[in-house]
């Protein structure tokens, strides 16, 4: 027996389905066209980023450890749950069935404000966590040796995939994988991208991954913000292929990504926008489209994480310049007129959280 709808499939045979829960003796999962990896049926989590410290000559940007953990299903107020192994912000985020991981990133303490230091680490945290410190394991092979920040990270059903990057003095950024199974070592990059493309908003179905750069301002970048798409079995550059262009109102600095069974979803900008716009797995060529819907506060630098049925945007920051505790909430149904919802908060207020979302 198996019960389709718009959200997924209930059915007595994990064939052909991603089981991720079970109702009496129905088990409940999702179709092999999205991966389950992307969507949370229990828990977000929100790891590192970087916090505002109010002091005589400004407000100093500090990183910090902070695995803040929050509850698709009964919703309500985050809990502090763990700390990573390092202070991270502006990182890659990615999810396996039982940890979630951290990549790259920069470190901020304030002194002197506005400078950070870049780093390259693979942090990884248990789900379970309760208390405890994330583990630093293995590294990311960067050009030059000072690290990234500002990447992406989705995953397919065993591996992390992290996207893009700003590296000093490098015009051009680069696609990582490794085995959830890591535990030392270095990863070294798999294919360039061709060019400078950092804050990606990075999708994943099945068996492909997709990203929409959102490529420096600087004219000696290409001007185009294209959404590109890749096997999840790649080797190689020539593996990348343009499907679809984003529209002008999803360019620019700061959003962030959350994604259905069927749909990418680009919400937010760096100028506190509200919008949510959408393109289709099934893209081909064309553009992202306008919802018509908004979230109810507006804000860049947030972190995204979805559920099957929902989109989730934590924290971020809002004029002037100070980062907020929101958990906001938005059907993926949304349409013309509609309006998100604030659900609970944040135990710490945080902005530049990893992109690429954790949940479980």
């Amino acid at each position: 027996m198996a019960i389709s709808s718009s959200i997924g499939y209930i059915s007595d045979s994990a064939d052909g389905f991603f089981p991720s829960a079970t109702i009496g003796s129905l088990q409940l999962g999702i179709p092999k066209g999205s991966h389950p990896l992307s969507v949370g049926f229990s828990y977000a989590f929100l790891a590192g980023g970087h916090i505002r410290v109010p002091s005589p000559t400004g407000a100093p940007t500090i990183s910090v450890t902070d695995i803040q953990k929050f509850s698709f299903v009964s919703g309500g107020n985050a809990t502090d749950v763990g700390d990573l192994a390092l202070a991270r912000d502006k990182a890659a985020g990615a999810s396996s069935t039982s940890d979630g991981f951290v990549m790259g990133g920069s470190i901020q303490n304030g002194s002197p404000p506005g400078f950070y230091t870049q780093t390259n680490n693979i942090q990884k945290f248990p789900f379970a966590i309760a208390g405890g410190t994330g583990t630093d394991v293995a590294d990311l092979v960067t050009s030059p040796s000072t690290g990234m920040r500002e990447a992406s990270a989705t995953q397919s059903a065993a591996e992390v995939f992290v996207v893009g990057a700003r590296v000093p003095t490098a015009n051009t950024s680069n696609i990582y994988k490794f085995p959830f199974a890591i535990s030392s070592g270095t990863v070294s990059p798999i294919a360039n991208i061709g060019y400078y493309a950092g804050l990606c908003h990075v999708f994943s179905t099945s068996d492909h991954g997709f990203f929409q750069p959102v490529t420096s301002p600087n004219p000696a970048y290409p001007p185009n913000y294209p959404i590109i798409k890749f096997p999840f079995a790649i080797s190689g550059s020539g593996e990348l292929t343009e499907v679809g262009q984003a529209t002008p109102a999803t360019r620019g600095f700061g959003g962030t990504e959350n994604q259905s069974i069927d749909n990418a979803f680009i919400v937010g900008a760096s100028n506190q926008g509200t919008q949510i716009r959408k393109f289709p797995f099934a893209i081909s060529s064309g553009f992202s489209v306008d919802t018509g819907g908004d979230l109810v506060t507006g804000t860049s630098d947030m972190m995204g994480t979805s559920s099957v049925t929902h989109g989730y945007c934590l924290g971020g920051w809002s004029p002037p310049a100070n980062a907020i505790n929101v958990i906001q909430k938005y059907p993926f149904s949304i349409g013309s007129g509609g309006i998100g919802s604030d659900v609970g908060d944040l135990v710490t207020a945080i902005g530049d959280g990893p992109s690429g979302g954790i949940q479980t």
